[in-house]
């Protein structure tokens, strides 16, 4: 591999620009990231942060709620 002098560095940026060519590539994965499915074009964005909170039992009725879920904190 040949060392790449800063004019030679500048001259090669400035081709690349003049080609469009990080246009073209930024064009060329997203083709293949849509093609792929990896491209998210909508949605909603949910925050699942897990925080500690106090026992689902400890209702007025000390019976747990049906639709509570519990998880451990770090559990992957």
């Amino acid at each position: 591999m040949s060392q790449m002098t800063f004019s030679d560095y500048e001259y090669s940026l400035r081709k690349r620009e003049e080609n469009h060519l990080g246009e073209v590539l930024f064009k060329a994965i997203n083709r293949v990231m849509e093609a792929t499915g990896h491209i998210m074009h909508g949605g909603t964005i949910v925050d699942a942060t897990i925080i500690s909170a106090p026992s689902s039992t400890k209702n007025a009725e000390e019976k747990r709620d049906p639709e509570m879920y519990q998880t451990k904190k770090g559990n992957v």
